[in-house]
């Protein structure tokens, strides 16, 4: 298995000195010799240890309402988009930063939101890279199955990666719900996470597999219909939503979709839940799309093969 992890940040805590301590020693002692009483502020407080700085890259957590009218909620840019030679593009997370190993890995074709906001990349080999993040396994991938998604574990601590035929590799997640195999009818297209640590697989012709999950539904397309290329499940991981090449959208435990009428520039790659139901898709020229969500300028260079929520 190779690893890479790239830009773990760490903290350094400073620890007083004996003379310190004597002197707050000695001012805790007048306090009391004085009779005041000294509440807590609202914050708790800290004694003899220095304020640590705040965790790197914190995980957003986005609760707005939807507009009263044109039911819209102002976007937060929660949610990057990957180009297939490895750059991300993160309206909320400038800094997030590009996997330099991505170059010489091998093809990209997913990436995962870890916990603590870092991000997993996979390519078709099955190699990961870690943009702040632990690699926690990868994949020796050999023959003729490709790896085409990966998906954190509900807890973000993990991830699973799925091979073009349905199989999946579990690193950091409930061994007894890691692994699956079947037979697929159609090329394995994503993986989406569960509420209850399951998940589920999407094939290109819209069928949906539940691995200890509910079974919600599957895409009736027509004959002629463009492929699912995308699956995105919704931040509280109690449905789905499936999306076509031209972008259209199958909602499974959830909502109906949005109406669309959009003439989109390029192929749609890929689909990201927003919060309050809301989703982006995203076109293969780097223009994303928001439904019952702003939309999100950016400028990729490269073609973007993916948007996962960040």
């Amino acid at each position: 298995m190779t690893t890479d992890t790239v830009g773990i940040r760490r903290a350094r805590v400073a620890i007083f000195g004996p003379a310190a301590a004597a002197v707050v020693g000695i001012a805790m002692v007048a306090v009391g010799i004085a009779g005041l009483a000294i509440g807590r502020s609202s914050h708790g407080s800290v004694t003899n240890a220095a304020t640590p700085p705040p965790p790197p890259t914190a995980p957003l957590n986005i609760t707005l309402p939807r507009g009263p009218t044109a039911h819209v909620v102002p976007s937060q840019g929660s949610f990057a988009l990957l180009t297939d030679h490895g750059t991300m593009y993160a309206p909320a997370d400038p800094a997030l930063g590009n996997p330099k190993a991505a170059r010489t890995a091998g093809t990209i074709v997913g990436a995962a939101t870890a916990a603590g906001g870092g991000v997993w990349v996979v390519t078709d080999g099955g190699r990961v890279i870690g943009v702040h993040a632990p690699v926690l396994g990868s994949v020796q991938h050999r023959g003729n199955a490709p790896i085409v998604g990966i998906a954190p574990a509900r807890n973000g601590l993990g991830y699973r990666i799925v091979q073009r035929d349905g199989h999946v590799h579990a690193f950091g997640a409930p061994a007894r719900r890691g692994v699956a195999r079947f037979h697929p009818t159609s090329p394995v297209v994503g993986i989406a996470p569960a509420a209850n640590d399951g998940y589920w697989i999407a094939l290109a012709n819209g069928h949906v597999y539940a691995i200890n999950a509910p079974d919600l539904g599957s895409a009736n397309l027509a004959p002629n219909a463009k492929p699912i290329v995308g699956i995105a499940s919704s931040l509280a991981g109690k449905g789905y939503r499936l999306v076509t090449a031209d972008g259209q959208v199958y909602a499974f435990g959830l909502p109906a979709p949005y109406p669309s009428a959009q003439a989109f520039t390029a192929p749609v790659v890929g689909i990201a839940s927003a919060p309050n139901g809301a989703y982006w898709l995203a076109t293969a020229d780097g223009r994303v799309y928001g439904f019952g969500i702003a939309a999100v300028k950016v400028a990729p260079r490269g073609r973007v093969i993916a948007i996962f929520a960040n």
